[in-house]
Formats: C-alpha cells, structure tokens, sequence
C-alpha cells in the first residue's frame, strides 16, 4: 500500500467514500455535486495554500475591546470555503453591548465575500454565557466532537 497526493482521476472514488460517510453522519446529507466540487477545489489546489485569514478587532475612543479570527478551509460537504471561527473574545466591560454581535457579523460578511457557504467554531461547552450567545445568533449544535493530538 502506498500513499499519495489525490489526483482529478480520484475524485469518483472519494465521491463514493464520502458517500458512505454521510451514511453514518447525521449532520450532513449526500450531495454528490457539493462533494465533487469540494475536492476539486481542494485537490487543484494542492500543494499551494487554500487559506485567507481574517483578524477582526473592535475598537471604541482608540481602545481595542473585542476580535475574533477566521480562517477559510474547504469543505467537501458544503462543495466550497467555509470559514473556521476562533477567538472570539470581548473585554468584560464591552460585554452584552453587542461587541461580539458586530464582530461575528463582520467575520460571517467576510466569509460570505470569499465564497463561504458555513462558519462553523468549536466552544467549550462549559462556557455558558458563550454557548446562549451563539444560540441567540442562531448557531447551532451539531452531533460532532472535536478531538486533537498534540505534537
């Protein structure tokens, strides 16, 4: 066995393998012509970087009080970029004043620019105040668990 950078002759066959992921996955359907352009764009794109980046700050009288980051990835079940959200964070005393509204509205416009059909972000679900906001912003829970390995 051996392994390899994916190649456009591949793209039936990881059309096919997605497939049956989609089977055992609730949060997304089968959509074969999302699936198909999604690794189009990601296998045409390799080796070069599919990222954009955007740092998002809120200031008021010269004061930084809120930012928040967004990277965009491909995704083969959206068959186009979506935008990974991450630190979304609002001093304490700019809270409930609709800081972290603006910046999320700023971050999904600027997804939406660049071709992003999602945003998706992972939160500790410990994080109470974060997880009602998010709610309240009409985000909403998937069936998905975020592990990681460290190297």
């Amino acid at each position: 066995m051996k392994i390899r950078n994916a190649q456009n002759k591949d793209i039936d066959d990881l059309v096919r393998l997605l497939k049956g992921l989609t089977e055992l996955e609730a949060s997304f359907d089968f959509d074969e012509e999302a699936h198909r352009k999604g690794l189009t764009l990601l296998i045409q794109s390799q080796p070069a970087s599919c990222v954009a980046v955007a740092v998002a700050v809120a200031e008021e009288n010269g004061n930084i009080c809120g930012m928040c980051t967004g990277q965009t990835v491909i995704s083969t079940a959206m068959g186009g970029p979506s935008v990974w959200v991450e630190d979304v964070v609002v001093h304490p005393d700019y809270q409930r004043r609709g800081v972290g509204s603006k910046l999320l509205d700023f971050l999904e416009e600027w997804g939406v620019s660049r071709g992003a059909a999602r945003s998706q972000l992972l939160i500790d679900n410990d994080n109470e105040s974060a997880l009602k906001f998010y709610k309240q912003k009409k985000w909403q829970e998937t069936n998905f668990s975020c592990l990681r390995k460290m190297s």
